[in-house]
């Protein structure tokens, strides 16, 4: 079978990080206009209750794509999400047409560096705790 063409790959991944991005921000600017208008059993209105979950792409240990997500309890909404991927199509390619050991390769990958979807490099049991982590700290920077 052969394999698909870079560009359409890389593409679709720009187009499905866009929708989700887009998505979220939608989601989320329409939860925080509502937020107030929500009745509360809550004993503090500051305090939030969340829950993580984390997933992954296929089943098993050997899953090159996961996901994280923060629930509000509350509305069910997911407040915050990160991908975790330890695979790179664009790298993929480029390793294969230039050379993994190249000069070519080197200089092409620095360019990359800064867009490789490459976040995450050990095993994928540890994404989803990577994936919380990540989102932990992000919310006590941002506040919630």
């Amino acid at each position: 079978m052969p394999r698909q063409k870079r560009s359409s790959l890389v593409s679709k991944q720009k187009a499905n990080k866009r929708w989700c991005s887009e998505h979220y921000n939608h989601e989320t600017h329409v939860f925080r206009k509502d937020e107030t208008s929500i009745p509360s059993a809550l004993p503090e209105r500051n305090m939030r209750y969340v829950t993580f979950d984390g997933t992954w792409l296929t089943r098993g240990y050997s899953s090159q794509i996961g996901v994280g997500c923060v629930v509000d309890l509350l509305t069910g909404f997911v407040m915050d999400f990160e991908f975790m991927s330890k695979r790179c199509i664009e790298c993929e390619h480029a390793k294969s047409d230039l050379g993994e050991n190249s000069a070519e390769f080197h200089v092409w990958y620095e360019g990359h560096i800064s867009s490789c979807a490459i976040n995450h490099v050990g095993s994928s049991c540890a994404m989803e705790q990577e994936a919380d982590l990540k989102l932990w700290q992000r919310s006590e920077d941002s506040g919630f």
